[in-house]
């Protein structure tokens, strides 16, 4: 399955990292330290409500006082007109019919949005003062301070307190995780009054999961599907299928593995997920990745295989080494014609990006389009 959207390597390898610390997961296992996979019945997770990532406590025509785990009660503007989004985040302003109020959006090459699709972005991200903002996410403070934002959205994995204080100083800013995507749409339709919007964005995307979920899962039944990003030939990182928090329950925070595993319901490889649970899931935070070198790729037991990398050049390096590599192989999907090399852009978005996952899996797997 075929994807045209391009990124670059750099793109790729720092939205990654980048991904990683907004959702949370500071650590990752190492396939060294597992024991051997077997095999079993699987039964799917019952998934917890997604948690919110603020809590609104009162609401006024000027301001909206929200809760928030790190920095206590803030107060912020209530209607919002020009939103910088450090990091990620803007897909849920475009979900809520926002996206002309985001003035900036990170870039980690300077010039292309991390985050959103260049066909998102053109679409909906259509503020004229828009500002990408370069340097590894770093914002120019000047420039920010010319965007005159009445609201700053960061990641608090990423926003130091030193951070945060120096953007507070330009305009009022919360820190909060973008994912799991349910919540964080409740969270900020909760913010702007448009609770039923965001009610019905969200019932809209369950109900087209349920509607993949009953043409995938006859045709793909109990085989196993695993999601990996090819970073370099010997740095590669499988995902987790799901994720424990004793605060939270169970869920998928990562934006790349939920479309499979929690939209679809697809069943996991026993190598990837033993040595998540011998690691201790709750170890692993919010969207744990395990590192692979490609010799421990070959003991995938991986019936569907999704590589996920940054660019056409890396599609076309990638499937060689699939094509060539004994190692890759040993993997049942590589053997059997159902591994598929997929470009990040697929993937960037959020919101609309889980749309475009769960099509594109559906397409791969039954070999028709989701209507």
């Amino acid at each position: 399955m075929e994807s045209r959207f391009l990124n670059t390597r750099r793109q790729f390898v720092s939205g990654v990292a980048a991904l990683g610390g907004t959702l949370g997961f500071a650590q990752h296992a190492l396939a060294q330290d597992a024991t051997p996979s077997s095999s079993g019945e699987w039964t799917e997770p019952d998934w917890s409500s997604d948690p919110l990532p603020f809590k609104v406590v009162e609401r006024t025509d000027t301001t909206v006082t929200v809760e928030t785990e790190l920095d206590g009660t803030l107060e912020l503007p209530a209607d919002a007109g020009r939103i910088v989004c450090m990091y990620g985040g803007e897909d849920r302003f475009i979900a809520l019919g926002l996206g002309d109020r985001v003035v900036s959006v990170v870039s980690f090459d300077g010039e292309n949005p991390t985050f959103t699709s260049d066909a998102d972005f053109n679409r909906y991200l259509t503020n004229p003062d828009m500002y990408i903002a370069p340097n590894n996410g770093q914002p120019d403070m000047e420039e920010l301070i010319e965007l005159a934002p009445d609201l700053i959205v960061g990641p608090t994995a990423l926003i130091t307190d030193e951070y945060y204080a120096t953007l507070s100083a330009i305009a009022p800013t919360i820190r909060a995780t973008y994912n799991p995507l349910r919540g964080s749409l409740t969270a900020w339709g909760d913010y702007f009054g448009l609770q039923d919007l965001a009610a019905a964005q969200i019932a809209n995307l369950d109900d087209y999961a349920t509607r993949a979920r009953a043409e995938v899962q006859p045709v793909i039944g109990d085989q196993k599907t695993a999601v990996v990003f090819y970073m370099q030939p010997d740095v590669l990182y499988a995902i987790l299928a799901w994720d424990s928090n004793p605060a939270i329950g169970t869920y998928v925070s990562n934006a790349y593995g939920a479309p499979f595993y929690r939209e679809l319901g697809l069943r996991p490889t026993d190598f990837v997920e033993n040595i998540a649970d011998e690691t201790g899931r709750e170890n692993m935070q919010y969207g744990g990745l395990l590192t692979l070198s490609s010799e421990q790729m070959g003991k995938l037991d991986a019936d569907f295989l999704f590589m996920v990398v940054a660019s056409e050049g890396s599609r076309a390096e990638v499937t060689e080494v699939l094509q060539s590599d004994p190692v890759y192989h040993a993997i049942p999907a590589v053997e059997n014609n159902q591994a598929y090399v997929i470009t990040t852009e697929e993937f960037s978005g959020g919101y609309l990006a889980t749309y475009r996952a769960i099509q594109l899996a559906v397409a791969t797997i039954t070999h028709r389009p989701l209507i």
